[in-house]
Parts: structure tokens; C-alpha cells; sequence
């Protein structure tokens, strides 16, 4: 048969403090180069804590920030930063 899966996308950005992630993720978010791999199984919170990282980088930096998504989950409003966010 057929079946669905449905999962609660909150529709506001939570802060790296909100989470609970605050000061080593800011670190982390300010670094200049490098990569950084959040991973984690479905629902764990990987969405939720890179978007909370892109939305501390677009408050603090001058900067722009591209994302690749599949689906967009976060819409974000540049506000230091511009931001172009890509489905794919």
C-alpha cells in the first residue's frame, strides 16, 4: 500500500543560544575557511542547527552565503549577508 511521512518544520529560525549551542558553534561559524559536516539521522536536528548557524553568520558578517537544499527548509532574509538559497 501506500504511505506518508510527515514531519513539524518549525517556520522561525532558533537562535545558537536557543538550541543550546551557543558559544563553540558561534566559534565555529566565524572561522574564515574549512568545512564543516553536520550529520545525524532524520529529525536529529541537522536543518535546524545549520540554519540557526547561517542566521548567526547573516546578524554578525558581511559576507555571502550560498545554500544547496533539498527541499529548502528555512527561508532566510539577508539582513548582513546575502544569502542565495538553491533547491536541488
Amino acid at each position: 500500500g501506500m504511505g506518508a511521512v510527515f514531519r513539524a518544520v518549525p517556520s522561525e529560525v532558533q537562535s545558537l543560544e536557543r538550541l543550546g549551542l551557543g558559544e563553540v558553534f558561534q566559534r565555529i561559524a566565524q572561522l574564515p575557511r574549512g568545512l564543516v559536516l553536520v550529520t545525524g539521522p532524520t529529525g536529529s536536528g541537522k536543518s535546524t542547527t545549520l540554519a540557526a548557524m547561517i542566521d548567526f553568520l547573516n546578524q554578525h558578517r558581511r559576507q555571502h552565503i550560498l545554500t544547496l537544499e533539498d527541499p529548502i527548509e528555512f527561508i532566510h532574509t539577508p539582513n548582513m549577508a546575502l544569502i542565495n538559497q538553491r533547491q536541488v
